[in-house]
């Protein structure tokens, strides 16, 4: 029985890391590491455009009122 923790899935397709070469593991390291790094930059985009996002309300809601011009 293939220990679970030893099976990697790539492209729809289950490998044995156990197989898989030191080079191969290493690129794997990288991708795994990666993605990480995205999903953290991701939230931090969200973070930033909420945060823009008030100050821009804050602002509007802080100028002098002006009537339409016509």
């Amino acid at each position: 029985m293939t220990d679970k923790n030893d099976m990697i899935t790539i492209d729809g397709f289950e490998y044995k890391k156990s197989d898989l070469s030191k080079e191969c593991l290493a690129e794997v390291q990288s991708l795994q590491f990666t993605e990480l790094m995205i999903q953290r930059l991701t939230a931090e985009i969200a973070v930033a455009t909420t945060a823009g996002n008030g100050y821009r309300k804050a602002i509007a809601d802080s100028l002098p009122k002006q009537s339409a011009k016509h």
